[in-house]
C-alpha cells in the first residue's frame, strides 16, 4: 500500500460557527491510498494482479479530503470539515463549542461584512452583521479599483446574500459596502 499525503494552507478569512466569529487559516489535507495486490506463482517473479484479481474489490482505494480551520484564539482546530473527494459533497462537520465568555456577543460588535468561501470561484455568500436599517450598496472591484459588480440591498441587522461571481476570472478582488449616504463602511480583500 502506498499513501500520499499533501497539506496546504489554502485560504484565510472569517469563520462563523455557533459560539463566535473567528479569524482563521484553512488547511487543506488530501490523502490518496493506492493498494496493489501481488502474487508469486511458482518460480516466477512477483506480479501485480490488482486489475485481474476478484479480491481487488475488497481493498478500495480510499481517498480523503479534509479542511481544518485554525485560529489564534484556540490551541486545537476551530472546525474540521470532511469532504467526499469525488463529488465535493460535505460528509461531516465538527466544530469547537466555545464558552460564551471567550468571545464578544454579536450585538456588541461593530457593523461588518464577511465573504464565504474565500477564495470563491462560482458563488460567494456575503454575511452582513449589525447594520442599521437602510439601503446598502455592495461592490466588487478588481485590484486597480475598477468596479465589476454592484448590488443594492435593504438590510436591517443581519442578512445573508448569495452572489454569482462566475463571470469573474480567478484572482484577488476587493469588496466594499457603502450606506445610502455614500459612506464606505468596510473594504476587504477577497
Amino acid at each position: 500500500m502506498a499513501i500520499e499525503r499533501r497539506t496546504d494552507a489554502d485560504a484565510w478569512g472569517k469563520l462563523i460557527i455557533p459560539g463566535g466569529i473567528y479569524d482563521v487559516v484553512r488547511q487543506k489535507q488530501t490523502e490518496t491510498r493506492t493498494i496493489v495486490l501481488e502474487a508469486r506463482i511458482g518460480q516466477r517473479k512477483w506480479q501485480n494482479i490488482t486489475a485481474i484479481s476478484p479480491m481487488s474489490d475488497l481493498f478500495p482505494n480510499p481517498n480523503s479530503l479534509v479542511y481544518t480551520f485554525f485560529s489564534n484564539n484556540a490551541l486545537e482546530p476551530i472546525a474540521i470539515v470532511t469532504v467526499a473527494p469525488r463529488d465535493q459533497s460535505v460528509e461531516k462537520v465538527e466544530f469547537r463549542v466555545t464558552d460564551a465568555q471567550e468571545l464578544p456577543a454579536l450585538a456588541s460588535m461593530k457593523a461588518d461584512l464577511f465573504a464565504f468561501p474565500n477564495p470563491a470561484i462560482v458563488n460567494v455568500r456575503f454575511e452582513f452583521f449589525n447594520l442599521p436599517a437602510g439601503d446598502y450598496e455592495l461592490s466588487i472591484y478588481n485590484l486597480l479599483g475598477v468596479p465589476l459588480i454592484k448590488k443594492r440591498y435593504f438590510i436591517s441587522g443581519n442578512r445573508t446574500e448569495k452572489l454569482d461571481i462566475s463571470e469573474l476570472r480567478k484572482g484577488t478582488y476587493l469588496y466594499s459596502l457603502k450606506d445610502d449616504r455614500g459612506n464606505t463602511l468596510t473594504t476587504t480583500k477577497g
